[in-house]
This record gives structure tokens, C-alpha cells and sequence, in this order.
């Protein structure tokens, strides 16, 4: 069998386990420095531990992770985060699968449009799954208006862990949803107002699957399937889940990541 690897940009983390592909998890933003600040947004690689613990149950994986910091989020791009996952996957020697959760989705299929060839797949767990030239508002449906994020930090967004706790972790425990809304931190703003540069003949070759979430308050579930709509996938999931679940349904979401997987792996057989 083969490595499976699953980074987090936030924090360029490293999971290793033994599976057919390497996988690649994107979620929602970039790198971000871990510091302790009170004013924070956007989550790091630890979130991952509970579908990492999962994994764990079955004793021939190995698991690590690693950590290569990265700051000013203020100066990230969809350009920039797109071609570190590019990167990592030209790396891996082998097919990948991107997996992507919230705005992650956005960089995986911009990722996908720059080196299909390196991809065995797409995975967007309760994602932003944008069609050609739409940014990633404009993917869900939503504009600045509409949305709960602080955005007077000139092109850094922030939400505090009181706005943050019913919109992102309404299904988790308390203290899951304590530690998250502790370690929120900022985020750039640019790379979601940036329109997707995908197209059908490239990114639109990638198989893709979809993990719903059906009780998600920051991507409804309507809007989920709305964007499926227009770029359908197959295999999808749907989980009894808020917009966190890695946090509220660690082991379905595990489950069906590793389904995803092997449904690639049957397409390309």
C-alpha cells in the first residue's frame, strides 16, 4: 500500500498512513503563524486530530506531523496557496487527492486547474466549489453584506469565538468548540474575492467527490447542493455534521474520505 499524506495549509501539518493515494487536506485558508493572540479567525492543522485518531484505530498506518510556520496572511493569494499544494503533490511522486474543507475548496480546484495530471481526485468536505470565474462569495451565493466576518482589518478578515461558536461549531462539544474559538486567528481576505480561474477541460477532468454537512450555519445546506448542481459529484457523502466536522463526526468523516479514495481508485482502474 501507499503513503497517504494529508497536509493542512494553515499550518503546512504532515499526516502520514498507509492508504492507495496521498492526499492533500486544504482547509479554508493558508499558512498562518500559531501565536496566542486574542483576535483570531481561521483554525490549524490540530483540527484534523480527531479523523487523525480514527485512522489511528487501525495499527498499520503511521502517522506524523510536521510544521513549516508561514505568516502575514494579509499578503496571501489563491495564486500563491494553489501553487505550495501543487507543489507538495508534484512531491509526492504519484497521484494525489486534494481534499478541501470551507474556503479550502477554492485552492484545491484552483490547484487541480494548474496540474490535473498530478490529481487522483477531488475532495470538498462542505466546501466552496466555485465554477469558472466566480470568487468564492460569489460560489455560495453570498456577498460582504451578508457575511459574519470583520473585514476593516485592510484585507485581513477576523470573527471573535463568540460569533464563531454557533456558526462553525453548533454540533461540537463544548470544549472542542471552547479550544477552536481560543485558537481562531486572522485570515486574508484576498484569496476569497478572488474569481477561480478553473476551466472544465482541466479541472473539470478531476473526479470529484462531496462530504455535505446537514446541519452546517456558516454553508447551508442548500447552498451545498446548489453549487453541486452546476459541478456534480460523485461519490457524495452526507454527514449529520455542522460546518466543523472533524470536530462533531471525526469518524464519518474519516470514513468517507477513505471511500472517496477508493472510489477514484475504481475510476481509474
Amino acid at each position: 500500500m501507499r503513503e497517504l499524506v494529508v497536509i493542512d495549509v494553515h499550518r503546512r501539518g504532515w499526516m502520514k498512513v498507509s492508504c492507495d493515494y496521498r492526499v492533500v487536506v486544504s482547509s479554508g485558508g493558508g499558512p498562518t503563524e500559531d501565536r496566542q493572540d486574542r483576535h483570531r479567525f481561521v483554525t490549524a492543522a490540530y483540527q484534523w486530530r480527531g479523523v487523525r485518531r480514527v485512522i489511528r484505530m487501525d495499527d498499520t498506518f503511521d502517522l506524523f506531523f510536521s510544521f513549516d510556520l508561514f505568516s502575514s496572511p494579509g499578503a496571501a493569494t489563491l495564486a500563491g496557496w494553489a501553487d505550495f499544494l501543487v507543489e507538495k503533490a508534484r512531491d509526492a511522486g504519484e497521484a494525489v487527492i486534494l481534499v478541501g474543507h470551507s474556503r479550502g475548496g477554492h485552492v484545491i480546484g484552483e490547484a487541480a486547474e494548474r496540474a490535473p495530471e498530478l490529481m487522483a481526485g477531488l475532495v470538498y468536505v462542505t466546501a466552496v466549489l466555485a465554477r469558472p470565474g466566480q470568487n468564492a462569495l460569489e460560489a455560495i451565493g453570498a456577498n460582504t453584506d451578508d457575511t459574519p466576518l470583520d473585514l476593516s482589518s485592510g484585507g485581513v478578515m477576523t470573527m471573535s469565538a463568540e460569533v464563531a461558536t454557533p456558526i462553525f461549531y453548533n454540533r461540537c462539544t463544548p470544549a472542542d468548540a471552547a479550544e477552536a474559538g481560543r485558537r481562531l486567528c486572522p485570515e486574508a481576505y484576498a484569496p476569497t474575492a478572488t474569481p477561480s480561474s478553473v476551466s472544465w477541460e482541466r479541472w473539470g477532468r478531476v473526479p470529484r467527490a462531496y462530504v455535505e454537512c446537514s446541519d452546517d450555519r456558516a454553508l447551508s445546506l442548500e447552498q451545498q447542493r446548489t453549487m453541486q448542481a452546476f459541478a456534480p459529484c460523485d461519490p457524495v457523502f452526507t454527514l449529520d455534521a455542522d460546518h466543523s466536522p472533524f470536530f462533531s463526526a471525526p469518524e464519518l468523516l474519516a470514513e468517507a474520505i477513505l471511500a472517496a479514495g477508493r472510489s477514484f481508485s475504481a475510476t481509474r482502474a
